[in-house]
């Protein structure tokens, strides 16, 4: 009942530096409950994992990256592939304590510049989460070419975030009765980038104005429009909540 999508183009440069994202297109259901989106932002997060630490609403939690990682975590060998040329490590990591700040989940290394090219990874209740049952957190890389040394590096391309709620509804605004155990709140982001341009040259004037001349307050567009510019298809459930909409 709640879902959106955002289309945009971002860019990100040092010197001159350049932090800009230009939205093209939202897309919304159309009904009340979108008011309730904006409440759920707050609940969208991506991390960078080579971090030490993550954040997570008011907690941070040991990255199983961080130079300490030793200190939080136990690390099993699992199995090794060969994807796309290049051979892969699957790593498994467990909180060395139950109660610990720390996750549970996969990664997977290139055995040659030790580079992670997937990470999946959860919280669970014993995480100290008020009001949360678990945390899945998975962010998947890609090769992308760097124009200036023309070597392949793993890039982010996508995140994907959720959150199962257990209880605490009526803090978000959302009017659900107390005794009502049935109702379940789960809140899914995923940002996919489609396309990546790796140091390029250093942009000059026209490029800042071919960027600055994106920017648009026309956010709506039609359905052919997304057909031709979504960066990843519809899961089965997202379109089953469009075809909803439509029959509402």
């Amino acid at each position: 009942i709640y879902f959106s999508e955002t289309l945009s183009n971002n860019y990100h440069h040092l010197l001159p530096a350049i932090e800009k994202e230009n939205i093209l297109a939202k897309k919304k259901l159309g009904l009340q409950t979108d008011d309730i989106l904006r409440k759920l932002d707050k609940f969208n997060f991506s991390f960078n994992i080579y971090d030490n630490w993550l954040p997570i609403f008011n907690q941070t939690y040991a990255s199983p990256l961080s130079s300490n990682a030793f200190d939080y975590y136990n690390f099993y060998f699992s199995d090794s592939n060969i994807v796309n040329g290049k051979k892969l490590y699957k790593i498994h990591f467990a909180p060395k304590q139950k109660f610990e700040r720390a996750f549970t989940g996969s990664l997977w290394i290139n055995d040659s510049t030790y580079s992670i090219s997937k990470i999946d990874m959860h919280l669970s209740v014993t995480a100290n989460l008020n009001f949360v049952n678990g945390i899945h957190y998975l962010e998947e890389y890609k090769l992308s070419l760097d124009t200036v040394t023309q070597l392949l590096e793993y890039m982010p391309y996508r995140y994907s975030s959720t959150i199962d709620f257990e209880t605490g509804l009526a803090l978000l605004g959302i009017p659900v009765k107390a005794n009502e155990k049935s109702v379940r709140l789960v809140v899914n982001n995923s940002v996919i980038i489609d396309y990546i341009k790796f140091n390029p040259t250093i942009p000059d004037d026209s490029d800042i104005v071919k960027m600055n001349m994106e920017e648009t307050n026309q956010f709506e567009k039609d359905d052919n429009y997304w057909i031709k510019n979504r960066s990843d298809s519809l899961s089965s459930h997202e379109k089953n909540i469009y075809q909803m909409v439509d029959s509402l």
